[in-house]
């Protein structure tokens, strides 16, 4: 999750934080270029090799007891 009041980026793993870096990222732009999910832009490092099981885009920055909602959400 990206949250830009907060100043930085974090990772969900089963509904719980699982690690969060500092992010300088002032603002997410609009652009031309499509939306593309583990693959990396002007690298030759290989894409990512996995599976997502659910990912949603939101307009806003999602508080923990949300993100624990959302993943308690449906039986796994």
């Amino acid at each position: 999750m990206y949250d830009q009041t907060g100043g930085r980026i974090s990772i969900y793993i089963n509904g719980l934080e699982d690690n969060y870096v500092p992010s300088s990222v002032t603002s997410i732009q609009n652009t031309s270029i499509p939306l593309r999910i583990g693959q990396f832009v002007n690298s030759y490092a290989p894409s990512f090799r996995g599976s997502l099981d659910d990912f949603r885009l939101y307009n806003r920055s999602l508080s923990a007891s949300e993100v624990l909602d959302l993943y308690n959400e449906n039986p796994h």
